[in-house]
């Protein structure tokens, strides 16, 4: 099409139906005989493009290690470390703390977590599943510590680190609700189990937004 003046002109081949096309004064809309037009009138999709999603990862690192020696000691090791097993010196409870770290994800999407776990010297050299195990705690209790879900394990050998990937539903949403605080292991009590782990360990958790 063109402007001739206040007149507009449609040249060619147009959209729409001939209808569409009007004569008012002082403009005009002028449709010389000669063009053709298409059929059929404008559509628009009733089905918009999805939003695209974003997932987030946020990285936390633990303030400090520590074990629980019961049947023995029935105190806490305080050497910095997460201990699994009993190697003759007690029961041992391991667990990380994280103080209030995981409060920034109380009611968000959680839907991975990754841990990476360091061994170090302490037991059999070979490789030992580490069973890790939820707490609530933000720092060392008092007693003994109580663990919360399962979260699966990962076998580690001496001086080699793991990554225990998390995607259980259960963990995750009690994790948006509040009620993780932190990453304990917890094993069959005896020597074939027992595996000293860092006091430093780190935990990548993957968010989206809420469906």
């Amino acid at each position: 099409y063109g402007l001739v003046g206040s007149e507009m002109c449609i040249r060619d081949r147009c959209g729409g139906n001939k209808s569409n096309t009007h004569v008012s004064s002082p403009g005009q809309i002028i449709a010389p005989s000669s063009v053709t037009y298409e059929g059929g009138n404008q559509t628009t999709d009733d089905n918009p493009a999805p939003t695209p999603t974003t997932t987030k990862t946020v990285t936390i690192k633990s303030n400090s290690g520590d074990t629980y020696r019961s049947s023995v000691y029935n105190n806490w090791k305080k050497d910095n470390t997460a201990r699994q097993g009993d190697y003759g010196y007690g029961d041992c409870n391991g667990c990380w703390f994280f103080g209030s770290q995981f409060n920034q994800f109380k009611g968000k999407n959680v839907t991975k977590i990754e841990l990476t776990i360091k061994r170090i010297s302490g037991g059999v050299h070979s490789a030992v599943s580490v069973v890790v195990k939820t707490h609530n705690y933000t720092s060392r209790p008092s007693g003994k510590p109580s663990y919360g879900s399962s979260c699966g394990s990962v076998k580690i050998a001496v001086g080699d680190t793991g990554k225990l990937t998390i995607t259980n539903s259960t963990i995750l949403n009690a994790l948006s609700d509040g009620t993780i605080k932190g990453f304990g292991i917890q094993s069959a009590y005896n020597s074939s189990s027992y595996a000293v782990c860092s006091g430093s360990i780190t935990c990548l958790l993957y968010t989206s937004p809420s469906p």
